[in-house]
């Protein structure tokens, strides 16, 4: 799940990968695991950040 995934993330917190993973995962998925997981703020940074959305 994607909690499994930004812990395998959680040292190097690398954006470029989590921005590709994430977007198939899908916004409920990470929007649920940034909530849920305190290390999203490592890789995803504030919520405001959200620029790889295209929305």
């Amino acid at each position: 799940g994607l909690q499994q995934l930004l812990a395998q993330e959680r040292g190097q917190c690398g954006l470029e990968q989590l921005q590709l993973r994430l977007r198939a995962a899908g916004t409920h998925a990470v929007w649920a695991g940034s909530t849920r997981e305190p290390a999203a703020r490592c890789v995803l940074g504030p919520p405001t950040q959200t620029f790889w959305w295209g929305e």
